[in-house]
């Protein structure tokens, strides 16, 4: 045991002290906070009264929609809202019909009007909830019962599930655990989550980077530096020797994620604020049929997050066994990467449910609004059971093979 921690803290070392991990670690970092924090950095919003920085214009929305979180979205609540938009549309009428020249909502200045008194993102969640094939969405907002609005949120939900092609046992599973849900629900603005969900799918890049460039020369640097011979003659043993390396690689893998994540989730968290952790995940990721809250969502992203790098680090170690060459190692994974973001149209039936289930489906907020399901026998279930079971397998299938190669290997003579 303690010459596998010797080995362990070596190869950990090793991967470590590659200069190009660093450098994509804190240059990637960097761009990520910048790309979720450039509206309050770079933007400017000039107003009849006013003009606004980004970081003045965020304060605002933050102020006014932290002072309705917690609100029941009832009739009181969006009476509340309306009444202060349209006093400040009634006050500025004039001049915003001067501003605003053509506005297709039906309401001229609604937007104008949202932003001015903090309640733009508000507005922009509630009018993605009610749907956007709803031609009378804002008319719905301004003029009608929370009554109305909750129907129109469940029916947009409905045609969601239609456009995915569901049968009708799958539409009773997701509506049944969406009517689970206590309505009218509760109000939170959770604009520093929801930046978090939107940013994930350039986030699994950032961290796709960190895995290949860390590992893929765990077992090919051996070749490549002409010590393979030298370390599986040595008395460790070969099999302590690719566990070690194996373990090295999914503790790199996993501390990638976890640190780069953590981080692009803080950020925006202190942009925007924290609020919303209790609050329905229907607050940031409105046509989710999920019965959870904020930060149960953000947990489960965080799990599968985990799952992910341990699938893709020992993938990544595989070709490096396989190839026995980093370059081949990096355009494999950078292919699979590449055709990742392609999707299968849903008339394609079970072969595009099967491909939903990459991993990079499941670093962005899309995986919350995935409804079809796995029939197992005498139940059904989502995409995040089925996801969860297949990394594990694939992961330990990865682990055994490599292990089995690697105490098979021979030298060939150069």
């Amino acid at each position: 045991m303690n010459n596998f921690g010797i080995l362990y803290g070596m190869e950990l070392k090793k991967i470590l002290s590659k200069k190009a991990v660093w450098i994509t670690l804190v240059f990637g970092i960097l761009f990520m906070c910048v790309v979720e924090m450039s509206n309050m950095l770079f933007d400017k919003y000039d107003f009849i009264d006013m003009t606004m920085s980004g970081i003045q214009y965020e304060t605002l929305q933050r102020e006014k929609g932290e002072a309705v979180s917690g609100e029941v979205m009832n009739d009181a609540f969006y009476e509340k809202i309306r009444t202060e938009m349209n006093e400040f549309k009634t006050t500025h009428e004039d001049d915003i019909a001067r501003v605003i020249d053509t506005e297709r909502t039906g309401y001229p200045g609604l937007w104008y009007c949202a932003e001015r008194c903090g309640y733009e993102w508000l507005l922009n969640t509630e009018s993605r909830a009610i749907g956007y094939g709803n031609s009378d969405r804002y008319k719905l907002f301004m003029e009608g019962t929370a009554e109305e609005i909750v129907d129109a949120k469940r029916d947009n939900i409905i045609l969601n599930m239609e456009a995915d092609g569901l049968a009708e046992s799958e539409k009773e599973y997701w509506l049944e655990r969406y009517d689970r849900i206590e309505k009218p629900i509760k109000y939170s603005y959770s604009k520093g989550y929801s930046t978090f969900f939107d940013c994930l799918f350039v986030i699994i890049w950032l961290v796709f980077m960190l895995i290949v460039i860390g590992l893929s020369g765990v077992f090919a640097d051996e070749n490549t530096y002409k010590t393979d011979a030298l370390i599986l003659s040595s008395r460790n043993g070969r099999t302590q020797i690719c566990l070690a390396k194996l373990t090295a690689g999914i503790t790199f893998s996993v501390t990638s994620m976890i640190i780069v994540l953590g981080i692009c989730l803080l950020v925006p968290l202190m942009g925007f604020g924290a609020k919303g952790w209790n609050a329905p995940i229907q607050n940031v990721i409105v046509t989710s049929a999920y019965d959870m809250n904020i930060g149960q969502a953000v947990i489960m992203t965080f799990a599968v997050a985990i799952l992910i790098a341990v699938l893709c680090g020992l993938f990544t170690m595989l070709l490096s066994h396989i190839f026995r060459n980093t370059v081949p190692v990096m355009a494999v994974q950078t292919f699979v990467l590449i055709i990742s973001i392609f999707n299968i149209p849903y008339s394609f039936g079970m072969l595009s449910q099967i491909w939903a289930l990459r991993p990079t489906n499941f670093l962005k907020n899309f995986a919350f609004i995935e409804y079809r399901l796995f029939p197992i026998p005498g139940a059904l279930i989502n995409c995040f059971q089925m996801a969860g079971v297949l990394y594990a397998v694939f992961s330990i299938v990865f682990f055994v093979v490599t292990m089995k190669l690697y105490r098979n290997m021979q030298i060939a003579s150069r």
